[in-house]
């Protein structure tokens, strides 16, 4: 894999690697969502940010995750 644009603010390749292990170690396993996760972390995000964070969302809209073999 080549090298991203200066962006990603690595000075060295050392530094370019560990961001892109961090990157990839983010990267959730294939498999279903925990829909009362994401819940709750939007419940939180709304109470702490409020509408200017959030807009007019107040709780997660159905069909937002594509659940597998549905």
């Amino acid at each position: 894999m080549g090298r991203p644009a200066p962006a990603d603010d690595a000075r060295t390749e050392a530094q370019f690697q560990a961001l892109k292990a961090g990157f990839r170690a983010g990267i959730p396993a294939p498999g279903p969502v925990d829909e009362a996760a994401a819940a709750r972390m939007l419940d939180i995000m709304a109470r702490l940010g409020g509408e200017d964070l959030m807009g007019k969302v107040t709780a997660l809209p159905p069909g937002v995750f594509v659940q597998p073999g549905s």
